[in-house]
């Protein structure tokens, strides 16, 4: 048995990304820490592992014009069985990734696949051109035919995501029909273990009524959601029979769609029980993430909920319903303390894929626990759960997968330590061993990887605990270069969100400005943060611009304190991304005194300009005003009085106070931050004399994140606070 991994590593030269493939023996831990990688072919754009291992399903997408062709090979990867052409006409760009609008799933018994793609469009002609009774003339410009409206930032194109099934025994595809219709889009699909129904996720595209016009999905987790399940058994009859491939419409009735979450606002991410046969007829679980009221705010707390699975039936048992884990307001005592901090609730995106133990007994999951992710083993009996780390670790820790003895195998990272791949008994924490150690691939001509670079080991990291003017604590991660240097230089680093959470894992943009930069840097988890309870978390909304800037102040202010004979506090910076720039915004325009330089990238500095051209003007509303501030049922513009709140509550409203040498970098593709945000900004500082710079960055959205781009921003904020602050 293999363990499969692939690694995605950016090539500075040709503005890519490279994946190579690690295949690891399990069985053979020696081998499997030496196991040297190979490149995946460019053209090859997802690979799936049947449940057995024996097949291996490979998307590759190949000629001109492009067309996606399904490989299924066999023999553990030894022969190709068949190539199966997913032809444009039955639909439209295949979704793979299962974090939102996408996801590949085999059936139990390998001989189907069930996938995630577009919605194919009808043909469309101009009124120049001839025309048949199919097609739609004169629609190509207009929204809801030719043009679609998407789900905004990273999802570009994005708009209706239907289940498709393909048989990898005949290659007939077919699109599952009997799903929520119009006004919802699916995605994360898995096949029942009986084979028979797929459970996924539909989010509410407008059938809900609470999306008048489609809002941005990416890192907003609180869109309405709800997990379903269809019978394909009539259908998966059809396709396997070996017929007319070419044939696009198949006249089958299978039973309706059941909703299995009809009370809950949130719910997504089901993950069935693994059971190592199927002739066994008992009901199994399945679990899934849920919020029954939801929430406004872009990201918050989960519970885990489960159900009962009837094989015999193919349906779920709705009121064998258990929620396991609820969905915390405040901090509980169960689990006690880790770091000062109790248990905060679940603060994830999506379950492992395989995340129930061989016996269905114990669910395994990663979430945050204040600045730290953590791995929890919870007991599908009662909810009670166990960490598998020590109390004292600051190791951030996640689970890529649990094998069939009951190992888990964990990617764990410090802020000087990339991370590295174990191999975990969860029964005994200390039964733990290194499985691999990922070494450096180059990335450049110009650079190598070799050992003459500044090595990271030296880093040193500290948990930090401040104290907020509400008497709540919150937490700062602080690096320095070494344990000798003084006199050190800070860059302080809000992050974005605002609801999101810095971690101890491994970032290597902060981790080179430490170690190659010779900078101390101070990463504020501010209230409002994930990780630290719900109650902590909505604290911030309506108040944006104020508490969040005082918790980054008392954290300065605070770390000057406790590391003074290291860090000079004469000389302090401060850097975010999206909110963090926001908030750097707002810092060297309300505390000039304290922040001295400055480094934005793609900064909210304006939400009055920016509420009607933003992906997510629901963001603006709830942040200014605080929750229960904006209308779901409804889209609309601000009224003056709005408006004018919407700029006292921005960076912009500071900005004659401002003299801190500033750089900001904007990738000029971002819909979720407009552009024009940062260049309102910088002609407002250079008009006014402050030092500063522009980069703008073509075809790169708001995380600037290909290669070129981000290598070259991240160097250049480096040379910026060396010019200024040292």
């Amino acid at each position: 048995m293999y363990f499969l991994v692939t690694r995605s590593v950016r090539d500075v030269d040709n503005n890519s990304k490279r994946i190579f493939v690690y295949n690891m023996p399990i069985s053979q831990p020696e081998m499997a820490m030496y196991a040297t990688p190979y490149e995946r072919n460019k053209n090859i754009q997802f690979v799936i592992p049947s449940p057995s291992g024996n097949k291996i399903a490979i998307f590759v997408e190949e000629g001109e014009p492009k067309r996606t062709i399904l490989e299924i090979w066999c023999n553990r990867g030894a022969s190709l069985k068949r190539r199966i052409p997913l032809e444009q006409k039955i639909h439209g760009k295949i979704y793979y990734d299962s974090s939102f609008f996408g996801g590949v799933a085999w059936r139990p018994e390998e001989d189907a696949l069930v996938y995630v793609a577009e919605r194919s469009v009808p043909e469309l002609k101009s009124f120049f051109e001839p025309s048949t009774k199919d097609s739609i003339v004169g629609g190509q410009h207009t929204l809801g035919i030719g043009k679609k409206e998407d789900w905004g930032e990273k999802f570009v194109g994005v708009a209706d995501s239907k289940l498709f099934l393909v048989s990898t025994e005949t290659g007939r595809v077919a699109c599952v029909d009997n799903v929520p219709g119009e006004g919802y889009a699916l995605g994360q699909p898995v096949f029942a273990p009986c084979g028979k129904s797929i459970v996924y996720t539909g989010w509410d595209a407008g059938a809900g009524g609470n999306m008048p016009r489609r809002l941005g999905s990416i890192y907003c987790y609180q869109r309405p959601s709800k997990l379903y399940s269809s019978s394909v058994q009539n259908l998966l009859s059809v396709i396997q029979q070996d017929q007319n491939l070419d044939k696009e419409h198949l006249s089958v009735h299978d039973n309706s769609f059941q909703c299995l979450t009809p009370h809950d606002t949130l719910a997504r991410s089901p993950r069935f029980e693994n059971r190592q046969t199927t002739t066994d007829t008992k009901p199994l679980k399945l679990a899934f993430l849920y919020n029954t009221p939801g929430y406004e705010t872009h990201s918050g707390v989960m519970g885990l909920s489960l159900l009962e699975w009837d094989m015999q039936e193919s349906k779920s048992l709705l009121n064998t319903r258990k929620n396991i884990i609820k969905p915390l307001q405040i901090p509980s005592d169960s689990g006690g303390t880790f770091h000062g901090i109790k248990f905060p609730g679940l603060f994830l995106d999506s379950l492992p894929t395989n995340c129930f133990t061989s016996d269905g007994e114990f669910i395994l999951l990663d979430s945050l626990w204040g600045s730290v992710t953590r791995i929890l083993k919870i007991s599908t009996k009662d909810g009670l759960f166990t960490t598998i780390d020590h109390p004292c670790s600051t190791e951030s820790q996640r689970l890529l997968c649990l094998s069939s003895s009951d190992e888990a195998f964990v990617l764990l990272s410090l802020p000087n330590t990339p991370a590295k791949l174990y191999r975990w008994s969860i029964y005994n924490i200390n039964d733990k061993t290194i499985f691999h150690e990922f070494h450096p691939i180059a990335i450049s001509c110009v650079h190598s990887s070799d050992n003459s670079e500044p090595p990271i080991e030296g880093l040193k990291h500290d948990l930090i605990h401040v104290k907020a003017e509400d008497g709540s604590t919150f937490q700062a991660i602080m690096y320095r270069p070494n344990d000798t240097d003084t006199n050190l230089p800070l860059i302080v680093v809000p992050h974005g969100g605002p609801h999101s959470c810095l971690t101890t894992s491994f970032i290597a943009s902060y981790s080179f400005l430490c170690a190659q930069g010779g900078y101390a840097l101070l990463l504020v988890n501010y209230r409002g943060s994930t990780g630290f309870g719900q109650q902590s978390l909505e604290s911030l909304a309506g108040v944006v611009g104020k508490q969040d800037v005082k918790d980054v102040v008392d954290a300065t202010k605070h770390a000057l304190d406790c590391f003074q004979d290291f860090i000079d506090s004469e000389r302090v910076g401060i850097c975010g991304g999206s909110h963090g720039g926001f908030l750097a915004g707002h810092l060297i325009g309300q505390y000039p005194s304290i922040f001295k330089v400055a480094a934005m990238r793609n900064p909210v500095t304006n939400i009055a300009s920016m509420v009607t051209a933003t992906d997510i003007p629901d963001w603006c509303y709830i942040e200014t005003f605080g929750l229960g501030s904006y209308d779901w049922t409804r889209f609309h513009a601000p009224n003056a009085e709005q408006l004018i709140a919407m700029w006292n509550a921005s960076p912009v409203s500071h900005i004659q106070m401002v003299r801190a040498p500033t750089l900001v970098a904007l990738g000029m593709s971002d819909r979720r931050v407009p552009p024009s945000q940062g260049t309102e900004f910088y002609y407002a500082l250079r008009s006014k004399g402050v030092p500063t710079k522009l980069l703008t960055y073509e075809n790169n959205d708001h995380a600037i994140d290909k290669p070129a781009a981000e290598s070259d921003h991240w160097i250049n904020i480096k040379l910026w606070f060396d010019r200024y602050l040292k």
